[in-house]
């Protein structure tokens, strides 16, 4: 499941959001607003606040808890595919209670991996291996293939599992530094692949008897051998 799908959750819960909900976010007297977004209305950046503080023991009051939501509201945008998002805030405490708290938020480009490439794969192809990477969308799910650094971290945990399943016990995969087109809107990956050596079963040897044993027995020869 890719990493956005919680957010798409926290979106479709916030729009049944009301006005009157800001008070369970923020504490009374606490004024929040939002500049410079562009793909989230406000109602959605409210959800995802929500969604990052939910156990607190109290509303939004502080600097500290400001910083909180403004880095959710970042992590957020980066899980979307915009990996330069950047998002400040300005605490302004009021005079004579509460706080007024302006969240500036600089979206970036939403980047597309235009070109994943694999080296030193030797054993497995390219489109074996791509699929691990690639998102794997529903009937009426995007399937663009957005760059999101959590989703290449899970692919490359993905590829080592799939190459020790095969014998490769010693292989290893790492992302080489991405390269970004001039306006930031493609990305081209390139993904290390050290397979190292294929290990065998010899023989395999069953003492006493369970049922099933030898189809076990069989099974693992198959595999290995």
């Amino acid at each position: 499941m890719r990493a956005w799908i919680p957010l798409l959750v926290a979106l479709v819960a916030g729009a049944c959001r009301s006005a009157t909900d800001i008070g369970e976010v923020f504490a009374a007297g606490v004024t929040p607003s939002f500049e410079g977004q562009v793909s989230l209305s406000e109602t959605e950046l409210f959800a995802i606040i929500e969604a990052d503080i939910e156990g607190l023991d109290n509303p939004i009051s502080t600097p500290a808890q400001a910083d909180d939501a403004a880095y959710a509201l970042e992590e957020a945008y980066r899980r979307r595919g915009h990996p330069f998002a950047r998002v400040s805030y300005d605490f302004e405490p009021l005079p004579a209670a509460g706080a007024r708290i302006v969240f500036t938020i600089e979206e970036g480009a939403r980047t597309r991996v235009s070109s994943l490439t694999f080296l030193g794969n030797q054993a497995f192809g390219r489109d074996e291996l791509a699929g691990f990477f690639r998102p794997r969308g529903g009937l009426f799910e995007d399937t663009t293939f957005f760059f999101v650094e959590s989703d290449l971290a899970s692919g490359l945990t993905s590829l080592r599992r799939f190459y020790a399943q095969k014998g490769y016990q010693r292989a290893e995969a790492r992302l080489r530094p991405p390269r970004f087109s001039n306006d930031r809107r493609e990305a081209f990956i390139e993904v290390e692949v050290t397979e190292g050596p294929l290990f065998k079963i010899g023989s395999v040897e069953v003492e006493g008897w369970a049922p099933g044993a030898e189809e076990r027995r069989q099974a693992l020869i198959d595999r290995y051998t």
